[in-house]
């Protein structure tokens, strides 16, 4: 069977608007789950992973005046890759994944991809090297430069790439943890959000005792941890969003474990 990508616009009552399939995977092809962005001309750009065997391949559909007539691309082939994740910074996106080293191995190298807000390729950087059985990264616009965070090692860790792609602050490590394992053998990653109003970035990973966390990322550093979520999302099959409120400040925290739902409003202190 073929796997598919497809694109949904809700209103504010979260009634579907409209509907449209973006891409078609060959027949028994894996694709790893999509990830968004949208400019402030309007454009979008949708990323996902396709994993074919021992090679893989991140596709891209940009979309401009509705979800009709994608503009898709290749953005890259490698061994097999982890969900790419993308942001803006309001006018170009920046892409990132990671990618093993060697099919069977365990070696995983991140990596950033600059996209034009025409959806074009314009340039690469390389974000770190870790040994990881299973990887996930994430990035975000966070006012001045984009803010990436992967696992590996046991590890959360976090390194700040520029508009141009450029990596300006390296590879630090934020806390012991990482994402949320998935039952396929996947990683979903971790969840970071930019609160344009405080200047503050919430950060939302599991800690090494199975807990939902969430550290408060600013210009002067990362903030201690907040155990949010004390039981029911050490197992598998946990995913976990995060979105800036626009109007108010803060944040608001959904989750998914179990079956059940649940979110939480967040201030900017946490």
């Amino acid at each position: 069977d073929s796997l598919s990508i497809a694109a949904y616009t809700v209103d504010n009552d979260g009634a579907v608007i409209d509907a449209n399939p973006l891409y078609s995977g060959p027949n028994n092809v894996p694709l790893t789950g999509p990830d968004i962005a949208c400019n402030d001309d309007g454009a979008c750009l949708v990323v996902w992973g396709e994993v074919n065997g021992d090679n893989a391949t991140i596709q891209s559909a940009r979309l401009a005046n509705g979800l009709h007539s994608p503009s898709t691309y290749s953005l890259t082939k490698s061994y097999p890759v982890t969900a790419p994740s993308v942001a803006t910074d309001g006018a170009d996106f920046m892409v990132v994944w990671g990618s093993r080293q060697a099919p069977s191995g365990t070696a995983m190298q991140y990596d950033a991809y600059l996209v034009s807000g025409l959806g074009i390729k314009e340039g690469e950087a390389f974000i770190d090297f870790v040994i990881t059985d299973a990887g996930a990264i994430a990035i975000d616009w966070t006012g001045n430069d984009y803010t990436v965070v992967y696992t590996g090692g046991g590890n959360l860790n976090r390194v700040s790439v520029d508009a141009t792609g450029s990596v300006t602050t390296g590879s630090s490590v934020i806390a012991a943890g990482g994402g949320w394992p998935q039952s396929d053998g996947r990683v979903r990653a971790p969840a970071l959000a930019y609160d344009a109003i405080s200047g503050r970035t919430l950060i939302a990973y599991r800690d090494d005792s199975g807990r939902l966390a969430a550290r408060i990322a600013t210009a002067d550093g990362v903030g201690e941890a907040l155990p949010l979520v004390e039981s029911g999302v050490d197992g598998q099959d946990v995913s976990v969003v995060l979105s800036p409120d626009p109007k108010n400040s803060g944040w608001v925290l959904a989750w998914s474990a179990g079956g059940a739902a649940e979110y939480r409003a967040l201030a900017p202190t946490g």
